[in-house]
């Protein structure tokens, strides 16, 4: 596991100094980016936290995984809340919404050798995925929220 956070480390990295140099729509974009793959990799350790659990329960208390996956849990929610208020709804939701399961996948295939399976499971497959881009996309075009958004004022009203 130690192999798969020092890869993990660029892909969070990147994205977030990235959203230092960009507007807010785009800092969301990547904001939502960097979060759904620390969520990612929290879900690997609740995984491996999973595997020791199962194998031995007083092993747990000592493991340094479960530890990890508190760590990068609170960690991603507090880079949630920066990614929700950085920018518009519109921008950081399909950017989190895409990441996550993507870099679950890829975490999954890198760090516990799974395998995607092939044949006739690959029209379920690209079929979800599809989907999950789609609704997305149209998450992010949704006249209403546009509404919301031109409804809003601008500036927080003085109390």
């Amino acid at each position: 596991m130690g192999a798969g956070r020092r890869r993990d480390s660029p892909a969070l990295a990147a994205p977030i100094a990235a959203a230092r140099a960009l507007p807010p729509i785009g800092r969301a974009v990547a904001l939502g980016i960097a979060t759904g793959i620390g969520f990612a990799f929290t879900a690997t350790f609740m995984r491996n936290s999973t595997i020791i659990l199962r194998a031995d329960p007083a092993a747990l208390a000592t493991s340094w995984q479960v530890y990890a996956m508190v760590a990068t849990g609170i960690g991603s929610f507090f880079l949630l809340q920066n990614t929700l208020q950085s920018g518009p709804l519109i921008a950081a939701q399909p950017a989190l919404t895409i990441s996550d399961p993507v870099a679950s996948v890829l975490y999954g295939i890198m760090l516990f050798d799974e395998q995607l399976r092939s044949g006739a499971w690959i029209i379920p497959e690209l079929t979800g995925i599809a989907l999950m881009v789609y609704g997305s996309i149209l998450l992010a075009r949704s006249p209403a929220i546009h509404q919301l958004k031109a409804d809003s004022p601008t500036q927080p009203s003085p109390k």
